[in-house]
């Protein structure tokens, strides 16, 4: 499965911004896939904001332990944030090998109508659009096109 995507995770921003119906909702296998990548995305998030305060607090300790005494080995207390800052980034990085499976699975999985083919779409320009700039470039602002029509053709047959 890996490799599929082989890029970033897609933005979960971005999703919410371009799939009004995101997670799916319908009883699709697709739709199920998106409530999983949903979870994934919400957890990996989480992830990135411990590894961020570990490694601050780790920086605080290293700071706090050289203006102590700059010639001293490092104590305890720098080891222990080291230690924490180290389990927070391999559980994040679970995450993100989790994460991009789940969404691999989710564009791997048979579509069942327009919904399905619209919320994969969102998918590919969430997970490669870097940022807003890129939103207006080639090819994400055609992308985005394609999708608006699409979402507008399933909601007139709906």
């Amino acid at each position: 499965m890996n490799g599929v995507i082989g890029g970033p995770l897609p933005s979960r921003r971005v999703l919410d911004e371009l799939c009004p119906s995101w997670p799916g909702r319908a009883a699709s296998a697709a739709a199920a896939s998106s409530v999983d990548l949903d979870v994934a995305l919400a957890a990996h998030a989480l992830a990135i904001l411990a590894v961020d305060r570990a490694e601050a607090a780790l920086i605080a300790a290293r700071a706090s332990a050289d203006a102590t005494d700059p010639g001293r080995a490092r104590g305890h207390s720098v080891g222990s944030k080291r230690r924490a800052f180290m389990v927070r980034h391999a559980r994040q990085l679970r995450l993100d090998r989790r994460t991009r499976d789940l969404a691999v699975r989710l564009l791997s999985t048979p579509a069942a109508g327009l919904d399905d083919i619209a919320l994969k779409l969102a998918v590919v320009i969430a997970a490669g659009e870097a940022g807003s700039p890129d939103a207006a470039a080639f090819p994400w602002a055609h992308l985005r096109r394609i999708l608006a029509e699409l979402l507008a053709i399933g909601t007139a047959g709906a």
